[in-house]
């Protein structure tokens, strides 16, 4: 099953869910809704002008993708320099394995167990279709049966699940 995150155009707040892009991916492309441009990074929406995108130069674009990528990274940063700042320390979260608000490094390669895009309250309306626990089940241990043609037949049967 593919994991999908909900977002809301930031034009017109139309709402809609994506595939989940590898972490750290910058998907940039129009709102199926207003066709205004927007940008999807760490699992929100963000704003872009399309006319930059259509007439302006090379540097004109990137100069402003980089100007929305930085509003959207200091709007991150900004809670967790002022919780330094207030208590004089980083707190760690339950686990005392990271520091509250910043993201693990892993230097193995392996991913954190709490994917970014997966998590979410579920006291909202806005649930992805699979919980936390089935997410973490599939990427600890099922994503490695994926390309296995045995596997692969024993849940979609051997004509690929086409009738």
């Amino acid at each position: 099953m593919l994991s999908m995150i909900q977002v809301n155009c930031p034009h017109c707040q139309a709402k809609g869910q994506v595939m989940v892009p590898p972490i750290g991916s910058l998907v940039v492309g129009p709102c199926p809704h207003c066709k205004g441009l927007l940008a999807v990074f760490c699992g929100s929406a963000l704003p872009l002008d399309k006319d930059v995108f259509e007439y302006g130069s090379h540097e004109d674009r990137k100069e402003h993708l980089m100007s929305v990528l930085v509003s959207f990274l200091a709007s991150r940063i900004e809670p967790v320099i002022d919780q330094i700042e207030q208590d004089g320390s980083i707190r760690f979260n339950q686990e005392g394995a990271e520091p509250s608000g910043m993201a693990p490094h892993h230097s193995d390669g392996q991913d954190d167990d709490a994917h970014p895009f997966a998590e979410y309250d579920d006291n909202t309306d806005e649930s992805p279709s699979i919980t936390n626990e089935e997410f973490h089940r599939f990427r600890t241990s099922e994503i490695d049966r994926i390309d296995n043609p045995e596997e692969f037949r024993r849940i979609f049967g051997s004509s690929g699940g086409q009738g």
